[in-house]
C-alpha cells in the first residue's frame, strides 16, 4: 500500500486487516455450519463454495485492480 497511496497506507492497511480477519472468522463459522460430519462430501461442498468465492474476488481484482500511484494520495 505504501507505493500506491503513501499518505493513507496505514489507514488502508488497518482496514484491510479488519476485513481479512472478519473474513477468516466468517469462514470458520460457515465451515462449522456446513461440515456436520467429517465426510468427504461435506468438505467438497465447503471447498467448492470457497473456490467460487475466491474466483469472484480474483475476477473483481482483474477488472478493477490497479497498481498506478494515485495523485490525490501523495504527500
Amino acid at each position: 500500500f505504501g507505493d500506491i497511496v503513501p499518505a493513507y497506507s496505514s489507514l488502508i492497511f488497518s482496514f484491510a486487516g479488519i476485513v481479512g480477519t472478519s473474513g477468516a472468522l466468517a469462514c470458520n463459522i460457515l465451515a462449522g455450519i456446513v461440515v456436520k460430519q467429517p465426510i468427504l462430501e461435506d468438505w467438497r461442498k465447503l471447498f467448492i463454495m470457497f473456490a467460487v468465492s475466491h474466483l469472484i474476488g480474483g475476477f473483481a481484482f482483474l477488472l478493477y485492480g490497479s497498481s498506478v500511484p494515485r495523485k490525490w494520495a501523495t504527500f
